[in-house]
Protein backbone atom coordinates (compact mmCIF):
# COMPACT_ATOMS: atom_id res chain seq x y z
CA UNK A 1 0.00 0.00 0.00
CA UNK A 2 0.94 3.54 -1.08
CA UNK A 3 -0.25 6.65 1.32
CA UNK A 4 -0.05 10.32 2.48
CA UNK A 5 -1.48 13.02 3.68
CA UNK A 6 -4.19 15.21 1.59
CA UNK A 7 -2.93 18.63 0.06
CA UNK A 8 -5.20 21.14 0.48
CA UNK A 9 -7.63 21.88 -2.29
CA UNK A 10 -7.15 18.01 -3.20
CA UNK A 11 -9.61 15.51 -3.09
CA UNK A 12 -8.97 12.39 -1.45
CA UNK A 13 -8.82 10.00 -4.94
CA UNK A 14 -6.26 13.33 -6.77
CA UNK A 15 -4.29 12.68 -3.57
CA UNK A 16 -3.92 8.84 -4.00
CA UNK A 17 -2.87 9.21 -7.73
CA UNK A 18 -0.56 11.54 -6.59
CA UNK A 19 1.21 9.62 -4.06
CA UNK A 20 1.04 6.37 -6.43
CA UNK A 21 2.95 8.55 -8.83
CA UNK A 22 5.62 10.35 -6.20
CA UNK A 23 6.33 7.21 -4.12
CA UNK A 24 6.30 4.50 -7.06
CA UNK A 25 6.54 6.59 -10.11
CA UNK A 26 3.11 4.44 -11.47
CA UNK A 27 0.28 5.98 -12.86
CA UNK A 28 -3.38 3.71 -12.46
CA UNK A 29 -5.70 2.84 -15.42
CA UNK A 30 -7.91 2.74 -12.64
CA UNK A 31 -8.69 3.31 -9.31
CA UNK A 32 -11.61 1.58 -7.46
CA UNK A 33 -13.23 3.59 -4.12
CA UNK A 34 -12.25 1.10 -1.39
CA UNK A 35 -14.28 3.25 1.43
CA UNK A 36 -13.63 6.31 3.78
CA UNK A 37 -12.78 5.35 7.16
CA UNK A 38 -12.39 7.22 10.73
CA UNK A 39 -8.81 6.21 12.12
CA UNK A 40 -9.55 8.09 15.70
CA UNK A 41 -12.96 6.99 16.55
CA UNK A 42 -12.57 7.91 20.12
CA UNK A 43 -11.30 11.79 19.16
CA UNK A 44 -13.83 11.69 16.11
CA UNK A 45 -11.02 13.38 13.84
CA UNK A 46 -8.83 11.69 11.28
CA UNK A 47 -9.99 9.50 7.89
CA UNK A 48 -8.42 7.51 5.73
CA UNK A 49 -9.54 6.82 1.97
CA UNK A 50 -8.71 3.64 0.41
CA UNK A 51 -8.43 2.88 -3.03
CA UNK A 52 -7.67 -0.36 -5.06
CA UNK A 53 -5.40 1.07 -8.27
CA UNK A 54 -5.49 -1.44 -11.03
CA UNK A 55 -3.34 -1.75 -14.59
CA UNK A 56 -1.00 0.24 -13.10
CA UNK A 57 2.09 1.42 -15.17
CA UNK A 58 5.66 2.56 -14.82
CA UNK A 59 6.11 6.30 -16.07
CA UNK A 60 9.19 8.30 -16.17
CA UNK A 61 9.36 11.71 -14.95
CA UNK A 62 11.66 14.55 -13.47
CA UNK A 63 11.70 14.36 -9.57
CA UNK A 64 9.13 16.26 -7.86
CA UNK A 65 9.47 19.20 -5.77
CA UNK A 66 8.34 17.30 -2.64
CA UNK A 67 9.49 16.71 0.90
CA UNK A 68 8.83 13.08 0.27
CA UNK A 69 12.12 10.72 1.62
CA UNK A 70 10.25 7.51 1.58
CA UNK A 71 12.32 4.74 0.25
CA UNK A 72 10.35 1.24 -0.86
CA UNK A 73 11.19 -1.92 -1.75
CA UNK A 74 8.98 -3.32 -4.01
CA UNK A 75 7.70 -6.86 -4.08
CA UNK A 76 5.55 -8.51 -6.77
CA UNK A 77 3.20 -10.89 -5.04
CA UNK A 78 0.83 -13.07 -7.20
CA UNK A 79 -2.94 -13.69 -6.21
CA UNK A 80 -2.44 -16.51 -4.19
CA UNK A 81 0.47 -14.55 -2.50
CA UNK A 82 -1.04 -11.63 -1.51
CA UNK A 83 -4.13 -13.56 0.29
CA UNK A 84 -1.59 -15.53 1.98
CA UNK A 85 0.51 -13.15 3.36
CA UNK A 86 -3.42 -11.16 4.52
CA UNK A 87 -3.80 -14.74 6.23
CA UNK A 88 -0.37 -14.53 8.25
CA UNK A 89 -0.53 -10.60 8.85
CA UNK A 90 2.48 -9.95 7.15
CA UNK A 91 1.80 -6.36 6.59
CA UNK A 92 2.22 -5.15 10.15
CA UNK A 93 -0.05 -2.07 10.36
CA UNK A 94 -3.61 -1.93 10.79
CA UNK A 95 -4.28 0.48 7.90
CA UNK A 96 -2.33 -1.77 5.35
CA UNK A 97 -3.56 -4.82 6.29
CA UNK A 98 -7.31 -3.21 6.26
CA UNK A 99 -6.48 -2.30 2.84
CA UNK A 100 -5.64 -5.13 0.94
CA UNK A 101 -8.12 -7.17 3.54
CA UNK A 102 -10.58 -4.51 1.28
CA UNK A 103 -8.83 -5.09 -2.30
CA UNK A 104 -9.07 -8.54 -1.90
CA UNK A 105 -12.63 -8.44 -0.69
CA UNK A 106 -13.67 -5.93 -3.71
CA UNK A 107 -11.72 -8.79 -6.40
CA UNK A 108 -12.96 -11.88 -4.54
CA UNK A 109 -17.05 -11.04 -3.69
CA UNK A 110 -17.32 -8.14 -6.30
CA UNK A 111 -17.01 -9.97 -9.39
CA UNK A 112 -18.68 -7.30 -11.16
CA UNK A 113 -16.16 -4.51 -10.28
CA UNK A 114 -13.30 -7.44 -11.11
CA UNK A 115 -14.98 -7.97 -14.62
CA UNK A 116 -15.21 -4.27 -15.64
CA UNK A 117 -11.53 -3.41 -14.65
CA UNK A 118 -10.42 -6.44 -16.06
CA UNK A 119 -11.92 -6.49 -19.00
CA UNK A 120 -11.65 -2.44 -19.70
CA UNK A 121 -7.56 -2.70 -18.34
CA UNK A 122 -6.39 -6.18 -18.24
CA UNK A 123 -6.04 -6.50 -14.96
CA UNK A 124 -2.64 -8.26 -13.50
CA UNK A 125 -2.94 -10.79 -11.02
CA UNK A 126 0.73 -9.70 -10.05
CA UNK A 127 0.39 -7.10 -6.80
CA UNK A 128 3.23 -5.43 -5.45
CA UNK A 129 3.74 -5.05 -1.66
CA UNK A 130 5.99 -1.74 -0.31
CA UNK A 131 8.43 -2.62 2.67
Amino acid sequence: PVGGYIEPGETPQEAAVRELNEELQLVAGALHYLGTFRVDVNRGCGQVSLYLAANCKKIKHELLDSDDLEIHDLKSLSYKQLKESYARSAFQEVKWTATVGLGLNALAENERVYRAMSSKFKLSTKFRMIT
